[in-house]
């Protein structure tokens, strides 16, 4: 007759290891008791039910599956009797590292308020930054356009150069716009971006080259500016008849720092 059932006090041996081999299910079932884990006769886990939820603990703390219904699944620390603690377990530490994390929603700071500490978007790639008007653009070529961003939550942080090889079709009626942005700005009024760490070269003339820029909300394109030479300079928006024609020009490098939607 094969053995089904083991009740009691239990199974001892002295020496050797214990199989247990079937061709079904393996149930343990403690009836409202833990499954204690030990090593010569010292505890050094256990798996056991709080509230029906599964938990599986070392002699300190542990894991506990909890789920509320079919849609909303949690994963807990819990202590080594499978209640609930709260910053006490790190997930890893110094020099013993997990590798990847992978998650479809968000990374929740506590214990501040959500969603005031929830990061749900981390990404990085390149753009292709264009010199184009806001009434009719010009004809450009490129001897560079690259540009790279990293978007963190809601910031979004580019960088880009441009340099022309030839330019038609500029007028002093369009304003002169870089377009191409990964992401639009914001739709709140002070979600504009700035451009900062500008440099530039080989335009129509000084006096016209772009020194700094900004987004509006709800836009996708960088505005540019020059500053008149008054006592008190004005921003002044640059026209697309600001670029240079020839080869070698309109050298523009600089950094924008905006919020998304």
């Amino acid at each position: 007759m094969a053995l089904t059932k083991i009740t009691g006090e239990g199974i001892g041996t002295t020496s050797g290891n214990l199989t247990v081999d079937v061709a079904g299910d393996i149930i343990l079932d403690a009836d409202g008791g833990d499954i204690t884990i030990k090593d010569g006769g010292t505890t050094v886990g256990n798996i056991g039910n709080d509230s029906t939820d599964l938990y599986i603990a070392g002699t300190t703390h542990g894991l506990k599956f909890d789920a509320i219904d079919a849609s909303t699944m949690y994963i807990r620390p819990v202590n080594n009797s499978g209640s609930n603690v709260t910053g006490q377990i790190d997930l890893g530490q110094s020099g013993n590292v997990f590798r990847d994390a992978y998650v479809s929603g968000g990374v929740y700071f506590a214990p501040h308020s959500y969603p005031a500490n929830y990061l749900d978007d981390y990404e990085e790639g390149t753009w292709t930054p264009t010199y184009t008007g806001a009434s009719g653009n010009p004809t450009v070529g490129y001897s560079q356009q690259v540009g790279s961003y990293v978007k963190v939550g809601k910031f979004v942080f580019l960088s880009f150069s441009i340099n022309t090889s030839s330019v038609s079709g500029g007028s002093s009626s369009s304003d002169l716009r870089v377009s191409g942005l990964p992401f639009t700005c914001g739709s709140q009024s002070g979600d504009r971006g700035a451009l900062s760490t500008v440099r530039t070269q080989n335009w129509v003339s000084n006096a016209r080259s772009p020194v700094g820029g900004y987004i509006n909300a709800n836009t996708n394109y960088i505005n540019l500016n020059s500053y008149d030479s008054g006592a008190y300079a004005t921003a002044t928006l640059c026209d697309t008849d600001d670029l240079r024609t020839t080869g070698d020009s309109n050298q523009l490098t600089a950094t924008v720092t905006y919020i998304t939607s």
